[in-house]
């Protein structure tokens, strides 16, 4: 087992690793813990009193952050399966402001990969609504993000994991279209 530490641990602090999906609230997160790992958590995030959002705790903000992501993250979906690329491209601009706030670093390789899968449609398909897009700069889009991806996979996975295999596989499908394109 390979562990690898996404923040500076300092002298004496207690190494965490989540088990839960990180947009549950601290009831849900307590039932799925004791579902599946039973065991009580008493981290900071899982021991804060309440669900509401609207409490004013550290913990109660961090909940209220992870509420909105995944609010941001299921709009950006919606937005993406509708043929909304730019709009899916920057909702997951925003997605990213609030998942750097809560140092969600594991989550970069996905977040890259899609932002790169929605650069590469939009390259190859354009927009929908008719309005131009410069295909070359969103080729270019898809083929920088698709490198942030399988560099964010390499730091933060195992470069034998498959997400980070299948990151580099789509890293090469934008650069070789890039080069087909290149060579019109």
């Amino acid at each position: 087992m390979e562990v690898i530490s996404y923040r500076p641990i300092f002298p004496g602090e207690e190494i965490l690793i989540s088990y839960t999906p990180l947009t549950l609230p601290p009831s849900d997160r307590h039932h799925f813990l004791q579902q599946t790992h039973h065991f009580t958590c008493h981290c900071p995030l899982c021991t804060s009193l309440s669900d509401d959002p609207s409490a004013n705790t550290p913990a109660a903000e961090s909940h209220s952050r992870r509420q909105h992501l995944n609010e941001l993250w299921t709009t950006m979906l919606h937005a993406k399966s509708e043929g909304f690329y730019q709009d899916a491209i920057n909702i997951l601009n925003d997605w990213l402001d609030f998942a750097e706030v809560e140092g969600l670093l594991p989550l970069m390789g996905e977040y890259h990969g899609v932002m790169a899968e929605l650069h590469l449609v939009l390259a190859e398909r354009g927009s929908p609504g008719g309005k131009e897009v410069d295909r070359d700069l969103a080729l270019r889009g898809a083929l920088r993000e698709a490198r942030m991806a399988v560099d964010a996979w390499v730091r933060l996975g195992s470069v034998d994991g498959g997400k980070t295999e299948d990151a580099r596989v789509f890293l090469e499908k934008v650069f070789k279209l890039k080069e087909r394109r290149k060579g019109r």
